[in-house]
């Protein structure tokens, strides 16, 4: 692993043309859009448990189909100036923003992944030509739109179902069984596996079974403002998903960032500060974070140590994280203040499902 992200960048000029930087950028942006279109749909019918296929997207007020052309992911919001064509009804301005923040994330990870070869991925740029970079930038966005969907369904107050989780786990398990290499960090680096599907499917589990175990660990603050007991399923899953996806070291640091941004929120209740933001809404910015700053944090982290450490570096380094997830969870779960009844902590009045 080169030592210096610098040094790496400055042997490694990139300079396109600017209108390719533009066009494509255009291009990425909408497609990323696209999906926050869909993710839309997503978050307002599966908690409700309705088809995400049928009926076609409509205005609940007048039941009118919204039109093909009104349907263009954020210019079609502006171009009504957000209101049914029909009936006139207001759409929340949430529907492009989820839209515009989506097709953002893409373009990010496009270009920091894929199109400026491996800029934010852990690999020493001589080997970047054995990567599917564009494979690993949609193997990616393909989490965070799982854990954004996730964060804004709680936020909606919301269950997230377990048939979600599942498509997102075996999403993150199924493609490394035939390119291991969407994952850059084995889970044994010292170590020689032969095999492709024998690498996919031990870096997937190892991953997956460490990030459900963190998940445990941050019970005390994910059940916090739950329905029910789905902030245990929602914990193990999003946590299992990091890893499944990113593998074991990365979802350690996912886990104890999330778990000092809830015991910084906790913290600042204390003193009235009253925030609904969902736990999995820290889990899903801290991830996006770590995948733009996944290069450098590996250079200057103890996760590039897991090479010296080699083989005894699991046995240090997961108990002690998980030991150290479970510690900060529980200092905020105890600051924690508990909240009327009335208002539930993370119960918003849905928005209506204007193109939806």
């Amino acid at each position: 692993m080169t030592p210096s992200l610098w040094a790496d960048i400055a042997v490694f000029p990139y300079e396109p043309p600017l209108v390719t930087v533009i066009v494509l950028s255009l291009f990425l942006l909408f497609m990323g859009a696209c999906v926050g279109s869909f993710l839309n749909v997503v978050i307002y019918r599966v908690p409700a448990g309705l088809s995400i296929v049928k009926p076609r997207s409509r205005c609940p007020r007048c039941l009118t189909p919204i039109l093909g052309r009104d349907n263009v992911p954020v210019i079609g919001w502006l171009v009504l100036r957000g209101r049914c064509r029909f009936c006139r009804t207001w759409i929340p301005a949430r529907y492009p923003l989820v839209e515009a923040t989506f097709g953002l994330a893409f373009l990010l990870l496009c270009w920091g992944e894929a199109i400026v070869p491996g800029y934010t991925l852990p690999i020493p740029f001589g080997e970047i030509e054995e990567y599917p970079l564009f494979g690993i930038a949609g193997y990616h966005f393909a989490l965070v739109c799982g854990l954004g969907a996730a964060a804004l369904m709680t936020y909606d107050g919301g269950v997230v179902p377990a048939g979600f989780w599942r498509v997102i786990l075996a999403i993150g398990m199924l493609p490394p069984l035939v390119w291991p290499e969407l994952r850059p960090i084995p889970f044994r680096p010292d170590a020689e596996l032969y095999g492709r599907l024998v690498a996919g499917t031990a870096d997937g589990a190892m991953g997956a079974l460490v990030g459900a175990l963190l998940g445990v660990a941050a019970w005390p603050v994910a059940v916090i403002g739950a329905r029910a007991r789905s902030g245990h399923l929602n914990s193990v899953a999003a946590l299992a998903a990091v890893g499944a996806f990113l593998g074991w070291q990365a979802v350690l640091a996912v886990a104890g960032v999330v778990a000092a941004l809830t015991l910084l929120q906790s913290s600042l209740r204390g003193i009235g500060f009253v925030s609904r933001f969902p736990w999995l809404g820290f889990v899903a910015i801290t991830t996006f974070g770590f995948l733009l700053g996944w290069r450098w944090f590996v250079a200057h982290s103890l996760v590039d140590k897991t090479r010296w450490l080699g083989s005894k570096a699991p046995l240090l380094l997961i108990p002690a994280g998980i030991a150290g997830t479970f510690a900060l969870a529980l200092a905020a779960g105890k600051l924690h203040r508990p909240i009327s009844r009335s208002t539930p902590a993370n119960t918003l009045s849905t928005p209506p499902a204007a193109t939806h």
